[in-house]
């Protein structure tokens, strides 16, 4: 028994279309074959195509052996859509050569997407900041203004324009956000936007402005535990009563507007214990919970340890207990679509960072010495965005990986996760889960959620 729960992603699939082997051909079970069971089926999920099949014990039990004896027709279904492989098949080199071929099919020259840091000032001091020793740098009038001239010049006239208000607190410069949302308007360019703040500063002239001319569909709040642990990791500069008090009332007038929330919590050793009590204040205070949704992701300095994987487990119980409590579900990556880039760094000709100093980098980390431009010249180092453009070939120890496809393709990526194939089968595994618990059959359409990670 073979039943198609979802169906393969149709840009790869039309890319790969239906492999074929010889009757007598020696077969092997896919590198991207993830077998996994739920709620008493069996499942066969293909990380490369992103299709998934339920199948009887028997034939899951088959399809993961390398000399299983297979019925003729289950043997060539399995074979046509990539589950078994011929023994001597490249998988890497196919990854690779289908990952550059989807690049180029959506190549552009233009960007469509803009990170801006309005400052990289902010009203909280968390330990954990990227930009932490960084000088404080607010965008001037004048950067502002050919900021304004560089995204009507260089942009993709062919798609919307979507910003991304990032810092410091890009809220602590709201009147950059302002001019540069009036011009764009002005210019009837067509667009949207999304915003990362830490949320202290949004009053009610400020939740009109994001609903009226800032256009804000998306925003990012961090979250660091329950209350005390919250106030103290935030170590807000200004005086409040109480800054997660605070917090939580403006989640609440959030709440009713259409703006999707994306609550993210950083984990490490410190805050771990404290994930439940923290989500059960959060449920407590907050009757609508349907436009919110909870991200739990270990700190990048967690992530290079050997504590990582324990961490993530900590997370992950976090999500069971923020369903339980009523909070949607979105998977953290898109179980359905083969993403040829996993982040803007990949996709520097579809998105710029744009740095208070009208600097453009392709990473909002803004590493040391990788700026390739300035919004007043435009791109003046290009080798540098065909550098993290350009795949690199998949080092040894990642070639027989299932999740290749989850990660970045390019050795400059800041991030080094130590337990990345513990972490990422964790996470495939309890994103496939939840999608089967929604109750998706074949034909229909997936629900939308916002993409967690920006």
């Amino acid at each position: 028994m073979i039943q198609e729960i979802f169906a393969p992603d149709p840009a790869a699939a039309g890319i790969l279309r239906k492999q074929s082997a010889a009757e007598n051909a020696e077969l092997r079970p896919s590198i991207f074959q993830f077998p996994f069971e739920h709620r008493g089926g069996c499942y066969l999920y293909q990380s490369l195509t992103k299709q998934c099949l339920q199948v009887d014990p028997a034939l899951f039990q088959a399809a993961r052996e390398p000399e299983a004896l297979l019925s003729p027709e289950d043997r060539r279904f399995l074979t046509e859509h990539w589950f078994l492989v011929p023994a001597e098949k490249d998988e890497t080199a196919l990854f690779e050569g289908l990952q550059r071929l989807l690049r180029l099919r959506t190549a552009r020259s233009r960007p469509s997407g803009f990170t801006i840091l309005t400052t990289t000032a902010c009203n909280a001091r968390c330990f954990y900041c990227v930009e932490r020793g960084m000088p404080a740098v607010t965008m001037s009038p004048e950067t502002v203004e050919a900021t304004v001239a560089h995204i009507l010049r260089s942009r993709d006239r062919a798609h919307k324009v979507h910003l991304r208000w990032f810092g410091g607190e890009p809220l602590a410069a709201p009147q950059v956000i302002d001019r540069i949302s009036e011009a764009l308007t002005g210019a009837e360019v067509d667009f949207d936007a999304a915003m990362i703040s830490n949320g202290i500063l949004i009053d009610e002239k400020t939740m009109e402005k994001m609903r009226g001319p800032w256009r804000i569909r998306r925003l990012q709040i961090t979250l660091d535990g329950p209350e005390e642990e919250y106030n103290r990791r935030k170590n807000y500069r200004a005086a409040y009563p109480s800054a997660w008090r605070e917090l939580l009332a403006v989640l609440r007038r959030l709440s009713e507007t259409p703006i999707a929330v994306v609550l993210r919590c950083n984990v490490d050793r410190d805050n771990a214990d404290g994930l439940g009590r923290m989500l059960e204040e959060l449920a407590a205070a907050l009757p609508k919970k349907d436009r919110f949704y909870l991200y739990f992701t270990p700190l990048y300095a967690q992530k290079e340890s050997t504590e990582h994987a324990a961490l993530f487990r900590r997370c992950l119980e976090a999500k069971v207990l923020a369903r339980d409590l009523g909070f949607p579900y979105a998977p953290t990556a898109p179980l359905h679509r083969f993403r040829h880039t996993l982040c803007m760094a990949e996709n520097p000709f579809g998105s710029q960072v744009i740095s208070p100093e009208g600097l453009l980098f392709n990473c909002d980390m803004m590493p040391a010495g990788s700026s390739c431009g300035s919004v007043r010249e435009g791109i003046a180092r290009p080798e540098l965005l065909q550098r993290f453009a350009r795949p690199e070939p998949v080092a040894a120890r990642c070639r027989d990986c299932p999740y290749l496809t989850s990660c970045t393709s390019f050795t400059g990526c800041p991030v080094k996760p130590l337990q990345c194939r513990q972490v990422r089968k964790l996470e495939l595994l309890y994103d496939l889960r939840c999608e089967l618990d929604k109750g998706e059959k074949k034909g229909e359409a997936p629900e939308e959620t916002p993409e967690l990670i920006c």
